[in-house]
């Protein structure tokens, strides 16, 4: 499932170095983002492991998608709203 949602903030702070047009403060707040981003999608997706790893061999796999489908909406409606922090991060600190 990892592949099915992008994470900009995933490769950032590894390439920090290159990024030499963000300010310290910038690579700071990116930091806390992707922080923030993989607890909140770790507190969606850790109900539905739990529920998927506890299905039997054969299973309704009907089932098992009605439970996938609700995290994955709401990852994508969380993610519109972090846009918000990405445009503040740039903003705030670059006026």
């Amino acid at each position: 499932m990892r592949a099915s949602v992008f994470n900009p903030l995933r490769g950032i702070p590894q390439v920090k170095d290159s990024l030499s047009i963000l300010s310290q403060q910038q690579i700071d707040r990116l930091t806390i983002l992707k922080r923030q981003m993989l607890a909140k999608q770790y507190s969606i997706w850790a109900p539905v492991v739990t529920y998927l790893s506890s299905l039997p061999d054969h299973y309704n796999l009907d089932e098992a998608v009605e439970h996938i489908q609700p995290a994955r909406g709401r990852l994508r409606r969380d993610d519109r709203r972090d846009d918000t922090s990405f445009e503040n991060l740039y903003t705030r600190t670059n006026r």
